[in-house]
């Protein structure tokens, strides 16, 4: 096989793995955990415990009906 034939395809295989890596490493986080959202929330005590990523959602559930999902 020619080197730059081989060197395209290494490349191409590299560039799939990433982007199926990155697409399924997202997480779901929920504000408030099992609790949910309320007022006394303590959002910043529960975000300095996350590491959020590009590609992450943050849910808010505020009531059984209603929430609020936030996309980074």
């Amino acid at each position: 096989m020619d080197a730059r034939v081989l060197l395209v395809v290494a490349a191409a295989a590299a560039i799939v793995f990433t982007a199926a890596t990155v697409a399924g490493a997202q997480v779901h986080h929920v504000v408030g955990d099992d609790r949910g959202w309320d007022p006394s929330t303590d959002v910043a005590s529960w975000s300095s415990e996350r590491i959020f990523r590009v590609g992450d959602k943050i849910l808010s559930l505020l009531t059984p009906t209603h929430s609020i999902v936030s996309y980074l």
